[in-house]
């Protein structure tokens, strides 16, 4: 076996890690003004908008690996062109928060299907092999990285306040 760690425990850690970081991603993403939306400080470099619509895209393409599911697309650059052009149709806040909020629920129902011997599936994808232990952690990593690109864009137009979200009762 890929650990000795009990599934069940993995699951609500893994949960409560997503929870965790989709809470503090769009905490950030609250104090972005509705006119810096779509703002970048380079031509290649993503808005908040960008970033938040990217998280909810990556889970769901993630739940594919935590159900052990093939991808879509057979190549990176597939996989790649198929999650920008879903990005590129989050338009608006709500829509963002909303793909977000759908896709952490959506995470949450994949890591409920695992069992003790999904720890020892390594889940084929067009960018790389890597363990169960891994993709069950992974929405949460993802968010919080991007959680402070968001803190960083702000800090660009000069919001240089770091907010924590708080704790949920």
């Amino acid at each position: 076996m890929a650990t000795h760690r009990a599934i069940d425990d993995l699951i609500s850690e893994a949960d409560n890690h997503c929870s965790r970081f989709a809470d503090q991603l769009l905490h950030t993403f609250s104090f972005v003004p509705d006119e810096k939306l779509h703002w970048t400080p380079s031509p290649s470099a993503r808005s908040a908008l960008h970033i938040v619509a990217h998280c909810g895209v990556a889970n769901t393409m993630i739940c594919r690996r935590l159900r052990n599911q093939p991808e879509e697309a057979t190549t990176r650059e597939e996989m790649m062109a198929k999650a920008k052009k879903r990005i590129e149709a989050i338009k608006t806040r709500q829509q963002a928060v909303e793909l977000l909020q759908q896709s952490v629920e959506e995470v949450k129902e994949s890591l409920r299907t695992l069992t003790q011997d999904s720890l020892d599936i390594i889940p084929q994808n067009p960018i790389r092999p890597l363990p169960m232990l891994f993709w069950m952690f992974q929405p949460g990593n993802h968010m919080m990285g991007h959680a402070y690109q968001i803190d960083y864009l702000e800090t660009i137009w000069g919001d240089m306040e770091f907010r924590v979200a708080p704790p949920k009762s």
